[in-house]
């Protein structure tokens, strides 16, 4: 791995006793998040296909956030509900709890079947807008994040079958 030049310049100059510090040495590796979707549907297992959905539609919600109603055919306010139901139904669906412990509420099932066929058109086009700019924020740091998010929730689940 190649050590950035500014950590190779400021080891140069720091005195020789501080040349082993922690901040001068370069990174490890799994620091890096150097973490892919292949990696995480085989750590996870069963829960790897969810996680690695929930990864793409939190890079969604996050890519909404960042105000593109320019190129959505709907109301921003209404991509990002559509999108934040389909993001909880993955878990739901796979019997996960919040990372808290806590049931999810399960609003998609509740709201009636011509609402969860809109949200699911309005989630499938925003999905197909997110792709065509180029899948922004879906990184190894925003996979690792979901991946972290997934475990603390099957931590949970573990927990409350335990109890």
């Amino acid at each position: 791995m190649k050590v950035p030049a500014s950590i190779k310049r400021l080891r140069d100059v720091a005195p020789r006793q501080d040349w082993n510090s922690e901040a001068l040495r370069p990174p490890r590796q799994s620091a890096l998040w150097s973490i892919s979707e292949k990696q995480m549907r085989r750590d996870l297992r069963r829960y790897g296909e969810p996680a690695v959905l929930f990864a793409r539609w939190r890079s969604v919600s996050r890519w909404l956030e960042g105000g593109v109603a320019h190129k959505l055919d709907c109301p921003i306010e209404v991509a990002v509900e559509a999108v934040n139901l389909i993001r909880e139904e993955i878990l739901r669906f796979e019997d996960l709890p919040q990372p808290d412990g806590q049931p999810w509420p399960g609003i998609f099932r509740r709201i009636s079947k011509e609402s969860r066929e809109e949200a699911r058109r309005v989630a499938s086009s925003v999905m197909r807008a997110w792709i065509e700019a180029g899948r922004p924020h879906y990184d190894p740091a925003s996979i690792h994040e979901s991946r972290q998010y997934i475990t603390a929730c099957i931590r949970a689940h573990e927990q409350e079958k335990a109890a």
